[in-house]
């Protein structure tokens, strides 16, 4: 077993040790961040329906009795 014999080695060691669990990290939170928006070709649309869709329940939520449904006879 390979061990560091000088305290400047075994800090280079721990120094590359940490990189290497931060690029570990940003690689997770990517894979994250692409299953979220798979299948979506354009998440900031997505984004903003759903904003404008969550604005539409909320109106219609705190709206007077009244029922937006009509009722056709032909």
């Amino acid at each position: 077993m390979f061990r560091c014999g000088t305290p400047i080695m075994r800090r280079s060691l721990t120094l590359a040790q940490t990189a290497k669990r931060q690029q570990m990290a940003e690689a997770a939170e990517r894979r994250l961040k692409e299953q979220e928006h798979r299948g979506i070709k354009d998440p900031e649309k997505f984004r903003r329906q759903q904003q404008k869709r969550d604005e539409l329940e909320q109106i219609a939520a705190t709206a007077p009795g009244e029922a937006n449904l009509r009722w056709q006879v032909r």
